[in-house]
């Protein structure tokens, strides 16, 4: 069984993506060996940024063959101290599909070996791990914080396997699996994420 948890709430503008009905953004976690790292300034090359501020383009090729030239902000703070060129990495970049075709990835870092969990405080985000405050309500586990959305948005988050954890109480510890967002009218989305309970 699958719970929904229908939150009906609105915060600052916000919309899915010029031209995009239905977006879908979920983390890909892929290996991938870093061919060329250089400046922005001094490259030639177009690329999609996945930080604010990007200084540095990096191009990456993954084990599967796909090729990926990217704008970051720091090479130390994605890929450590030592020169990230001709080295291999276990990459987590949350990824968005439009209308179910591919458009771009969205933000990039090194896999991490043990993941941070944050205290939930009204934001999620996709690849990120919450703890947080719940409670049971008819239609199964629900989250005691208000859940912030853009203006215009409705949405909720449903836990995907609730049915695991049927003795859980007051609080929880859950991953970000997906947000889909949904152009229901003029004016109106809907932004539903998928939460896979860990603990």
């Amino acid at each position: 069984m699958r719970f929904v948890v229908a939150l009906l709430l609105f915060a600052s503008v916000g919309n899915a993506e010029e031209n995009c009905g239905s977006m879908l953004r979920t983390m890909k976690l892929f290996e991938g060996r870093v061919v060329s790292a250089e400046t922005v300034a001094r490259t030639k090359s177009e690329f999609e940024p996945v930080d604010l501020d990007p200084n540095f383009v990096v191009v990456i090729r993954s084990v599967a063959g796909e090729t990926f030239t990217l704008g970051i902000h720091s090479l130390a703070r994605t890929f450590g101290s030592k020169s990230p060129v001709n080295r291999t990495f276990l990459f987590d970049a949350e990824q968005m599909e439009c209308n179910g075709k591919f458009r771009r990835l969205l933000t990039l870092q090194v896999h991490p070996r043990t993941p941070i969990v944050e205290t939930f405080d009204g934001t999620l985000e996709v690849g990120h791990r919450y703890r947080a405050k719940i409670y049971q309500s008819k239609e199964g586990i629900a989250l005691t914080k208000s859940l912030d959305l853009p203006m215009h948005h409705d949405g909720g988050v449903s836990f995907i396997n609730a049915d695991e954890f049927p003795n859980v109480k007051d609080e929880i510890v859950f991953d970000v699996t997906a947000l889909r967002i949904t152009h229901e009218a003029e004016w109106e989305w809907l932004s539903m994420f998928d939460a896979k309970l860990v603990k």
